[in-house]
């Protein structure tokens, strides 16, 4: 019997779903977890998105225990913006958690 690995997905995967995404928020799924810590970080989902849909992030991690979980870094005027994120049937990305700061 063949066990069905999971595809251990890669930062240029994930480079090229951020690209593919092209301003489509449909894309990207909030989960209920995402949504309180921007609440209770009071970071602004207009901001994070304008991120996730325009720029390109400056730092791309795996995050270790994972094969589909990143932590993507964008600059902002408020410090750096640190996103994970869950690759989603290789289109699509789960916003997991976001922090604000250096």
């Amino acid at each position: 019997m063949v066990k069905n690995k999971k595809k251990q997905y890669s930062t240029d995967d994930l480079k090229y779903i951020l690209q593919t995404i092209n301003g489509d928020l449909m894309r990207i799924i909030l989960t209920e977890h995402y949504l309180q810590k921007l609440e209770h970080r009071h970071i602004d989902e207009i901001l994070i998105d304008k991120k996730l849909l325009e720029e390109e992030p400056i730092d791309i991690k795996r995050v270790s225990h994972s094969p589909d979980d990143f932590t993507l870094t964008f600059k902002s005027d408020e410090g750096n913006i640190s996103v994970v994120v869950k690759i989603f049937n290789s289109n699509s990305l789960i916003l997991i958690s976001a922090v604000v700061g250096d």
